[in-house]
This record gives structure tokens, C-alpha cells and sequence, in this order.
């Protein structure tokens, strides 16, 4: 915690199921105040059954703040769920001013009853991308 991660490459080597991990007991990996700002690559594996719990905090998401110049790529989600009732809430990042590519999101939902959230990314900022990615699922809001 509290490190950036600059100029640091992570790859997932295999599929992960989060079945039976607490939904109050994931943290997302960057902060509004240190995003993460190294190149997370999924190499086309599938994180599963991915809940967080952000009630009352905001930065929601499996990456809660991506810097400028981080980059997330190449990933599947299949049944996951962000909830929320703070600002910046995604599946994939809450916030995020890096790159985002080749995300496949499928039957997971959002629930954000504070602003600005979103399916792969709650908000985007500071000119950064989301490119060939989609999501399919439910996004709701108090």
C-alpha cells in the first residue's frame, strides 16, 4: 500500500475464482492519492466471482485509481459485482487517467449510489482510454 508501482509489469498467469472471499475484504490496488501506475497484462485469463463491498468509500473497483501511465489490458470478468454509494465505482477501475484494453466483462453488475460509476470504469480522466472493451451485465444507482 502506498506505492505506485512506476515502471512495473504484472501478468496473470491463470484464471482466479474469488469464490469465497469476503466482499469487505478485497482493497483495490491504487488510491486517489497513489494510483497505480504500472502495466497489469491478463494474457486473455478470467477473474471470476470478484465482489467488492465500498460502502461508504469511495475508488471502487478491482484498481481503484489508474495513473497516467498505467495500463490494463487483455482480461475477462465473468460474475463479479462492485457496490458502492461512494464516488468512482467500476468493475475494472473506479478512476483512471491510463490505458485501458481488450477488457471482456460478462454477467456482473455495478451498483453505485454515488457518482459517477460505470461498468469497466466509473470515471474517466485526464485523458485516458478505454479501447476495444465491453460489458455486459447491470449497472444501477439509487
Amino acid at each position: 500500500a502506498g506505492e505506485s508501482l512506476a515502471g512495473l509489469y504484472f501478468e496473470l498467469g491463470n484464471d482466479l475464482d474469488f469464490t469465497g472471499v469476503s466482499a469487505t475484504a478485497y482493497v483495490p490496488v491504487g488510491t486517489s492519492t497513489t494510483p497505480f501506475e504500472g502495466a497489469f497484462d491478463g494474457k486473455g485469463h478470467k477473474i471470476s466471482n470478484f465482489k467488492a463491498d465500498g460502502k461508504g468509500f469511495n475508488y471502487t473497483g478491482l484498481f481503484g485509481s489508474v495513473g497516467e501511465s498505467a495500463s490494463i489490458s487483455n482480461l475477462a470478468m465473468e460474475k463479479c459485482s462492485v457496490t458502492a454509494i461512494g464516488t468512482n465505482v467500476g468493475l475494472v477501475a473506479a478512476s483512471c487517467a491510463g490505458k485501458i484494453s481488450g477488457i471482456t466483462v460478462v454477467s456482473s453488475s455495478v451498483d453505485c449510489d454515488g457518482e459517477l460509476g460505470g461498468g469497466i470504469v466509473g470515471a474517466l480522466t485526464k485523458g485516458g482510454s478505454i479501447t476495444d472493451c465491453s460489458f455486459s451485465g447491470s449497472i444501477t444507482s439509487a
